[in-house]
C-alpha cells in the first residue's frame, strides 16, 4: 500500500521487515514464493535500485521461481527500468518473453508504454486494438486507467505524424465510429 501512495519512507521500512520472514513463514496470503520475490523485485523498482531489481529477478528469469503470473509479470514491470538503464535490448527481449493472456492488462498497458519509446508504434496500436474488447468490459478501475494512459501516450506520439488513424474499437466505445477513423 505504500508504493500505491508513494510514502517511500513507510515503504522502505515495511519492506525491510517483510524481509526479516523466511519465504516458508509468509501467510497464507503469500503463499507463493515466486509472487513474493516480484513483490520485493516492485519494491526495488519503486526505490529506484533498478540493479538491484534484476539482481533478485534472476531466479524469476531462469524459471526457477514462477506461477500463473509470474515471470510475466515482472518482466513488463522491468520494461521502463531498463529503458531508464540504457537496456533497451533486454527489455525488448522481456517484451518477446512476456507470456501475455487477455486478463493481463497491466502487462499490455506497460508494453504499449515499450513500443511507443522504441518507435514501434504500428505494433502498440496493434496491441491496443487487440486488448480493447477486454478492457471495455473490466471492472478493475486501475487497470483501465493504466491502459487508458497508456493508449493517451500511444496518441500523442501517433499525433506527431497523422491527425487521424485507423482503429478497430469495440462498439461497446463511447467514441465508436463506423468509419473507425480516430
Amino acid at each position: 500500500i505504500y508504493m500505491q501512495v508513494g510514502e517511500k519512507e513507510k515503504a522502505k521500512e515495511a519492506f525491510e521487515e517483510m524481509m526479516k520472514i523466511p519465504y516458508n513463514r509468509h501467510d497464507s496470503m503469500a503463499d507463493c514464493n515466486a509472487c513474493v520475490r516480484n513483490q520485493e523485485v516492485e519494491y526495488y523498482i519503486f526505490a529506484k535500485e533498478y540493479q538491484k531489481a534484476l539482481d533478485h529477478a534472476k531466479p524469476l528469469f531462469s524459471g526457477w521461481l514462477s506461477c500463473a503470473e509470474v515471470p510475466a509479470v515482472t518482466y513488463a514491470n522491468l520494461y521502463l527500468p531498463l529503458i531508464e538503464m540504457g537496456k533497451n535490448d533486454f527489455a525488448l527481449e522481456l517484451f518477446y518473453k512476456t507470456d501475455f493472456n487477455k486478463k493481463d492488462i497491466e502487462n499490455y498497458s506497460s508494453a504499449i508504454v515499450l513500443l511507443c519509446i522504441l518507435g514501434d508504434l504500428s505494433k502498440a496500436l496493434y496491441i491496443l486494438e487487440k486488448q480493447f474488447p477486454y478492457v471495455i468490459n473490466n471492472f478493475n478501475e486501475q487497470e483501465v486507467m493504466s491502459f487508458y494512459n497508456s493508449c493517451a501516450f500511444l496518441f500523442k506520439e501517433i499525433g506527431k505524424d497523422k491527425q487521424t488513424i485507423k482503429l478497430k474499437a469495440p462498439k461497446e466505445f463511447e467514441l465508436y465510429t463506423d468509419s473507425n477513423e480516430y
